[in-house]
């Protein structure tokens, strides 16, 4: 298998912390995140890798504006 969707919710993951350490165990196991559909934040597609230390972060921000880039 060289790709897969994963589902959660956000009682599952619900503070950046839990999610960011999901990440970095998905990328300990060969799995990197390639697409979080645009619809929903509860549908993540990852493609088989090589196992890798990867740190994640994950910024809640709601909004983008031109002073965070």
């Amino acid at each position: 298998m060289t790709r897969r969707t994963a589902w959660f919710a956000a009682f599952v993951h619900p503070t950046p912390t839990r999610l960011e350490n999901w990440f970095e165990r998905q990328a300990a196991e060969g799995w990197e995140p390639r697409e979080l559909d645009d619809m929903s934040a509860l549908r993540m597609h990852l493609q088989k890798s090589k196992p890798a230390k990867v740190r994640y972060v994950v910024d809640p921000r709601q909004g983008i504006d031109d002073s965070y880039r």
